[in-house]
């Protein structure tokens, strides 16, 4: 990390519980890498986050923060606005960069990072996309990883869990069976993961990427309106489209944040 450039961009929204220790965090990580830049996206917030990510922002030329407001009106399903916003950070993303690092800015980034979990990275030989472990999710109250949406793993999962989620009720399950069928079950498929592996797709709160890999025709795609309510994650098309040209994509149960 010492010897390559990285952009790091991430999105939030009405993050002031945690903003503090969030933005500590990526501080303590840019002082990692030869340079950086730091690009947050923010949008209609109602509490005090713009205020602090303006003085937060102030304080180095290596920062910049993009706003915008009323993106629910524009892009009333959630995935189709954090497209819009991945799509709109990635602009920064520029070939003078060697890695992009992405993160989300909520309460799974609250933790204090630690500087052996991003150095493990740099010890797996052959990716060119790497993703995360996490600490704890508050909204599964679970420990370890919890990003089953975003998870596509060769002969494990290959299917949108929420879509399967809807047909398993259909059949008869409750939302708890289907859930744990579906969710909770892989959640602990890959907490049983203890080396690297080859994922089709996967992000659970961080990902870095090799730069060269980002192509023009690579975005980020929140909605296929054939699908049950339109709602798909966006990290799938994504990834999907870095696979085509060839990037090979890693789960380090080591990279933890």
């Amino acid at each position: 990390m010492d010897q390559a450039s990285v952009c790091i961009i991430g999105a939030c929204r009405d993050i002031e519980p945690y903003i503090h220790s969030v933005l500590e965090n990526i501080t303590t990580i840019s002082s990692w890498w030869a340079s950086s830049k730091i690009v947050i996206f923010e949008n209609d917030s109602k509490d005090t986050t713009p205020t602090l990510l303006h003085d937060w922002i102030s304080l180095s030329n290596n920062r910049i923060l993009v706003q915008e407001s009323n993106l629910d009106a524009v892009y009333p399903l959630r995935t189709a606005r954090l497209a819009y916003i991945r799509n709109k950070l990635l602009k920064y993303v520029t070939p003078s960069f060697d890695y992009m690092l992405m993160i989300d800015m909520d309460d799974i980034f609250n933790w204090p990072v630690k500087k052996e979990s991003f150095d493990s990275c740099f010890s797996i030989e052959n990716w060119d996309v790497i993703t995360a472990n996490s600490n704890y999710c508050k909204t599964w109250h679970r420990n370890g990883y919890y990003d089953i949406w975003a998870l596509r793993v060769p002969n494990v999962i290959e299917f949108d869990c929420w879509a399967e989620h809807h047909i398993l009720m259909h059949k008869g399950y409750s939302h708890e069976a289907a859930l744990q069928k579906i969710g909770f079950n892989h959640m602990d498929y890959m907490n049983t993961i203890k080396v690297p592996i080859n994922v089709n797709s996967a992000f659970n709160g961080a990902m870095i990427c090799k730069v060269s890999f980002i192509k023009p025709c690579c975005e980020f795609i929140g909605l296929e309106p054939t699908h049950g309510n339109g709602m798909v994650c966006e990290h799938v098309s994504f990834q999907s489209c870095l696979r085509s040209h060839g990037a090979r994509i890693v789960y380090n149960p080591d990279f933890i944040i």
